[in-house]
């Protein structure tokens, strides 16, 4: 069986620092996948990066090493976390259910059952800006689970 877990961060981008929120993981499951919603736009008052990453605390990235929301690097332009996009992570290959590569299945690629719950964090970071009033944006967090 599979399930899933939507957590909405409000206001996530809040100048150089991370934002996190907590996920209960199942017992006897692994997780399947993970989703990262943009519901509405985010415009910045700088051009920085906007990451996230998934693990056990704020400070790991077991499951989702970070993923780019908004490259700084792309310039001037990069100031805006357009609403409806929705990115899919890439799971860290046996850190738990996850077959690396474009489509390809790696039968080396195995994981644990966590046969009690645990508490995931999911972080989201930006750099040395603020979203600009009005534009705050929320953003979904979803984290699928294969149960057994």
């Amino acid at each position: 069986m599979v399930s899933s877990t939507k957590v909405k961060v409000k206001e996530p981008i809040v100048n150089g620092t991370g934002k996190e929120v907590k996920i209960d993981q199942p017992a006897n499951s692994v997780i399947d996948a993970v989703f990262v919603h943009i519901v509405d736009d985010i415009v910045l008052d700088a051009v920085v990066d906007v990451t996230f990453k998934l693990g056990t605390s704020s400070d790991d990235d077991a499951f989702v090493v970070v993923k780019e929301i908004l490259d700084g690097s792309d310039g001037t332009n990069a100031k805006k976390v357009v609403g409806g996009t929705v990115y899919k992570c890439e799971l860290v290959t046996n850190s738990d259910y996850s077959t690396p590569g474009a489509g390809n299945v790696d039968t080396s690629a195995s994981a644990t059952l966590v046969t009690d719950q645990r508490e995931l964090v999911a972080t989201i970071t930006s750099g040395a800006g603020d979203a600009v009033a009005g534009s705050h944006g929320d953003i979904d967090i979803h984290v699928q689970f294969r149960h057994f």
